[in-house]
């Protein structure tokens, strides 16, 4: 069961990139003035859809609150599974678990707080074992989070009794393939939404701008730098409607 949920979660980017850009290209085709500024597929560009560290917290969650960066595979691939995993960077070089362009030897999959309303998802793709030499990395930004509603007496299996409801808004995504494998694999991925990227070039576009909604829980709010007090994240999110209690969210470590 682990192990399937491991791999859930390494396939997560993948499905939600093709459903962002599948939704922008239906946004785009509704407006003119839209069009006339879209690149190819009905990708509207922007200038930016940053994966960078703040300096904000994103306070008034149950249990504390988010900062820095979070680790989507280090919960899933130490015991009892033990995969091949950097605890510090996060990088996975688990030859069973990769996926993505040719080539790829390591991996990374994080959430990074960009704000103090925002956060991005970023997947990255490395040709070599240590996640330093990029094929593809795919960032897709998130703003104008909102907590909602303190919930309690949650008594689902293993999970928080408590969490904090949540929206966000699918603001950008940038897809940059640093090379041919990059620009070849993620091409196939995309055909069906008739986008088409470069290699060498970063491909920067206004997402759907739907509102989603999710749930929050963090624990070890006491982060003070000490390896031990890798802070944990239970993140349920990209529901159409509001969630009422947890259903299959992400556990994420912080790594910094």
């Amino acid at each position: 069961m682990k192990k399937l949920l491991f791999w859930m979660v390494l396939i997560v980017g993948i499905v939600a990139l093709i459903g962002s850009c599948k939704k922008d290209e239906e946004s785009a085709a509704t407006s003119s003035e839209e069009s006339a500024a879209t690149s190819s597929g009905g990708c509207t560009v922007v200038n930016s859809c940053s994966a960078t560290v703040s300096a904000d917290n994103i306070t008034g969650i149950a249990g504390g609150w988010m900062s820095g960066t979070y680790d989507k595979l280090i919960t899933a691939a130490n015991p009892p599974l033990s995969y091949a995993i950097d605890n510090t960077t996060g990088c996975v070089s688990e030859a069973q678990l990769l996926s993505g362009p040719t080539g790829t030897n390591s991996l990374q999959f994080q959430t990074v707080i960009t704000g103090a309303n925002s956060y991005a998802e970023r997947n990255a793709y490395y040709s070599d074992s240590s996640c330093s030499s990029p094929i593809l990395t795919l960032t897709f930004g998130k703003s104008d989070l909102t907590l909602g509603d303190a919930l309690s007496g949650l008594s689902v299996s293993n999970k928080p009794s408590t969490a904090t409801k949540f929206t966000y808004k699918n603001s950008c995504y940038e897809i940059y393939p640093y090379n041919e494998a990059g620009a070849t694999y993620i091409n196939t991925v995309l055909a069906a939404a008739g986008i088409t990227t470069v290699a060498g070039t970063k491909l920067l576009c206004q997402d759907s701008g739907n509102t989603e909604h999710g749930l929050l829980n963090i624990s070890d709010s006491t982060w003070d730098g000490a390896a031990s007090d890798n802070r944990t994240l239970l993140m349920e999110d990209e529901g159409s409607t509001a969630f009422s209690t947890w259903v299959s969210p992400t556990t994420m470590t912080r790594i910094d």
